[in-house]
């Protein structure tokens, strides 16, 4: 399996707003130095940050307010006596959302929210050719932003009805 390492701290915070926080981190490769020489392993690890305020502004009515982190990256050396060539990749996530909901009447529950998330990724590779001395490199990089805006309402209309609608904004780069 993969080491790691995680921890959660959850609990309450001022009056009726709760807190979630939660990190995790993971080393796959951590055994293999021991099993290969400088040049036959690769370096390979993620991370990832999770957080949440909840606030109860009325027994109706919650915020929240969550986002999240992540990060992964990966690094390979390969070589001979007259080449060698590193590779370095890294990919990230992130998010953030505000979101309300509330039951406004008995029978009718809205929802609305905004949000981003991103993901970004990154991968570098060099060839050294050891006879010459020359280097060649290679990048690619992409990256991919949403914002959105959403609101939601459902109608309990009676015991078997219902009516559900809602409308979304997206911007997607």
């Amino acid at each position: 399996g993969t080491s790691g390492s995680s921890l959660v701290l959850h609990g309450p915070m001022i009056g009726s707003t709760t807190f979630l926080l939660s990190g995790r981190a993971g080393y796959p490769d951590a055994g293999l130095p021991a099993m290969y020489d400088d040049a036959g392993w690769s370096n390979a690890h993620f991370a990832e940050l999770i957080g949440k305020l909840t606030w109860r502004s009325s027994p109706a009515d919650r915020v929240s307010l969550t986002g999240f982190f992540g990060r992964d990256a990966y690094a390979n050396s390969a070589g001979s006596s007259f080449a060698a060539l590193d590779n370095r990749i890294v990919w990230r996530n992130a998010a953030l959302s505000l979101r309300w909901a509330g039951i406004v009447l008995p029978s009718l529950f809205l929802q609305a929210s905004s949000g981003f998330t991103g993901y970004d990724f990154t991968a570098d590779h060099r060839l050294a050719d050891l006879r010459t001395g020359n280097d060649t490199s290679f990048r690619s990089a992409y990256r991919v932003g949403d914002v959105s805006l959403r609101a939601d309402a459902e109608h309990y209309y009676d015991d078997w009805h219902t009516i559900i609608g809602g409308v979304s904004l997206i911007r997607h780069a």
